[in-house]
């Protein structure tokens, strides 16, 4: 018995892109390089709550830079604009995608030049006062 759950904990560790947090799993996560003149990028990812409940995501954060954020976009005026969300509602039994072009993790005033392959950690909190971290993979988007 021992030997399977060593083997379901080294799955779960050499799997960058799943992370268990209750019933919540998050999947494909990434992180966009930055161009060299910019401090600022995002990161996306799909969360997958397995759970009977919503869970609710209140903040995040990252070693990686000074600001890191929840963010939605919209149409105003004409343009798309983003704008902070105080949280993220994972519906039981569903998911919610952070994605280019719609809702993201902002990171603003990076620490230092990120790289390609380089792996950031993304620490969320959810209202049940709990937390979970997830890894994301830097891509360089350009190529």
């Amino acid at each position: 018995m021992g030997r399977y759950i060593i083997m379901i904990l080294a799955g779960l560790i050499a799997s960058p892109s799943a992370v268990l947090a209750g019933e919540v799993v998050a999947k494909q996560a990434w992180v966009r390089l930055a161009p060299p003149v910019s401090d600022s990028t995002a990161a996306y990812m799909v969360m997958e709550n397995d759970g009977d409940s919503d869970v609710i995501l209140t903040a995040v954060e990252s070693a990686a830079a000074k600001h890191v954020m929840m963010h939605g976009m919209a149409m105003k005026e004409g343009r798309m604009h983003m704008f902070e969300l105080e949280h993220v509602r994972v519906p039981a039994h569903g998911s919610v995608s952070f994605e280019p072009g719609g809702m993201h993790i902002m990171l603003m005033g990076l620490n230092e030049a990120l790289h390609t392959g380089q792996t950031l950690r993304f620490k969320f909190r959810t209202a049940a006062g709990e937390s979970f971290t997830v890894p994301a993979v830097v891509r360089d988007m350009r190529h």
